[in-house]
């Protein structure tokens, strides 16, 4: 959802996708032309051919002051939807008091490995699974108001070890693994709670 709390319209999309109008006071729904792209949300004054502002839908409960205009944009959970405000600097700080977030707990793991070793005696132990998870992250945060949880995952892979000779020993990891790892705002996991 996209809120458009400026005395003028706008125009918004995503990177190489059509151009959306909101004009002052009014709300519109949001999705993603394009799901595998990073998703982030350009923005920009209508009718001018100034540079767009880039929000990034990833990070919650952000503020991105335009750099020369009076304006910012702010990413806000409301019930189970991502909303994006639109609206001059005084506004958005009058608004958002309440909502300012009084305690954050965040927890990053860059890579983490997992085995699970089957042991029938000491002398022949051996690995049948072996879990790799990258960019693990865990944010707890909490307002005055509301309580936000999100749990992200760059990249897992579960490889398996049960017998010496697997054909094909990898069990799960994702398709476009590449992507994944070059694109900082784009994750295997995206889950959050509200």
């Amino acid at each position: 959802m996209i809120e458009n709390q400026l005395n003028f319209e706008i125009e918004y999309m995503q990177e190489n996708g059509r151009t959306g109008r909101l004009a002052r006071d009014q709300k519109a729904p949001f999705a993603w032309e394009f799901p595998m792209q990073e998703r982030v949300l350009l923005l920009r004054q209508s009718g001018t051919k100034e540079k767009h502002l880039r929000v990034s839908l990833d990070k919650m409960n952000q503020r991105i002051q335009h750099e020369y205009k009076n304006w910012v944009v702010k990413t806000v959970l409301e019930h189970a939807t991502r909303k994006v405000l639109v609206s001059h600097t005084q506004v958005e700080i009058e608004k958002t008091k309440e909502e300012e977030y009084h305690s954050v707990i965040n927890i990053h793991f860059a890579s983490l490995g997992i085995s699970l070793v089957q042991n029938f005696n000491e002398a022949h132990a051996r690995e049948i699974l072996f879990v790799t998870l990258q960019g693990l992250q865990f944010m707890l945060a909490q307002s005055a108001k509301t309580r936000d949880y999100q749990l992200r995952l760059k990249y897992l892979n579960v490889d398996n070890n049960a017998k010496l000779i697997t054909p094909y020993p990898v069990l799960f990891t994702p398709k476009n693994r590449r992507a994944l790892k070059e694109n900082e705002s784009s994750y295997f996991l995206n889950v959050l709670l509200k």
